[in-house]
């Protein structure tokens, strides 16, 4: 945009100033300054395109008036190794190192409510055995058993569930196949992805 070192200068602070206001934009402006920043994304099996125009990120940063914005100049190809990956029914694209925060997995959470009613069925009812508390719950004793192995989760998976922060990966499917599930919380953090 400039050669000048002082306008450079000031042009980042600006566009530093917008970095720092961004969570603070409604939706709708958020829209508005994505239209006019990014020319198209294309997704690939292992990474995603991004083009973007650096003349509307100045004009974004510069003008309070973002309507009309002028279009010109050329454009920036910024580049993100992600890949898509079926996660349960669905498909999500992953971006590695990045733990995004996402709504907690009904079938997850179910799952350890699940375990933790039968843990405390356990401890009430110590003269029953496995099969008789399992006929109570109209389940197989060998289901029992597995959801019941999940009430010995490391706490950290338990939050990673309840907070929606697992790995995508995880799912209710793969949480029960994980029996038996390892008595110890780092072969239970290898095994279901945290590490």
């Amino acid at each position: 945009h400039t050669n000048d070192p002082a306008e450079q200068k000031w042009l980042m602070d600006k566009i530093q100033n917008l970095a720092s206001e961004w969570p603070n934009k409604t939706p709708a402006e958020t829209r508005q300054l994505l239209l006019a920043l990014i020319i198209r994304i294309d997704v690939h099996p292992v990474k995603v395109d991004i083009q973007i125009r650096p003349s509307a990120l100045v004009q974004i940063a510069t003008e309070k008036n973002l309507t009309p914005l002028v279009i010109n100049g050329l454009a920036i190809t910024l580049r993100v190794d992600a890949k898509l990956k079926r996660t349960g029914m669905e498909t999500k694209m992953i971006i590695e190192g990045l733990r995004f925060k996402q709504k907690p997995d009904r079938s997850l959470v179910r799952l350890l409510v699940q375990a933790e009613r039968y843990q405390k069925k356990i401890v009430k009812s110590r003269e029953k055995t496995i099969s008789q508390l399992a006929d109570d719950e109209k389940v197989s004793g060998s289901y029992f058993v597995r959801i019941l192995r999940l009430s010995y989760l490391a706490p950290d998976i338990v939050r990673a569930i309840l907070t929606g922060t697992q790995p995508p990966e995880l799912t209710g499917r793969k949480l029960k196949a994980a029996s038996p599930l390892p008595l110890t919380w780092p072969e239970q953090r290898e095994l279901l992805g945290f590490i």
